[in-house]
C-alpha cells in the first residue's frame, strides 16, 4: 500500500491551490446580497455615467482587496502549517 503524500497531491494539482478551495454557504449568501445591492445601485445610477463608473471602480478595488487578503491568508496558513509539521517531526 502506497503511503499518502500531500506533496504529490499538490504536485499533481489535486490539492493546495485556490482553484480547489470551495466557497461556503455564508460566502455565497453574502455574494448574493452584494449582487442585489449592485443591481439596485445600477438601476438608481443608470442616468449617471460618472456614478456607474465609480461603482465599477469600487467593485474592482473590492475584488482586488479580497484577492490580496486571500493570498495573504493562504501564505500564513501554509507557513504556520509547515511550522507545526516541523515541531511534530521533532517530537519523539
Amino acid at each position: 500500500m502506497e503511503k499518502y503524500s500531500a506533496i504529490l497531491e499538490m504536485h499533481n494539482g489535486r490539492r493546495g491551490d485556490g482553484q480547489h478551495i470551495q466557497t461556503n454557504e455564508e460566502y455565497r449568501a453574502q455574494a448574493s446580497k452584494q449582487a442585489e445591492i449592485v443591481e439596485k445601485l445600477e438601476e438608481k445610477l443608470k442616468e449617471d455615467k460618472e456614478g456607474l463608473d465609480l461603482l465599477e471602480q469600487l467593485f474592482w478595488v473590492s475584488a482586488g482587496m479580497e484577492s490580496a487578503a486571500v493570498d495573504q491568508h493562504y501564505r500564513e496558513g501554509f507557513a504556520f502549517g509547515m511550522l507545526i509539521g516541523l515541531e511534530v517531526a521533532d517530537t519523539k
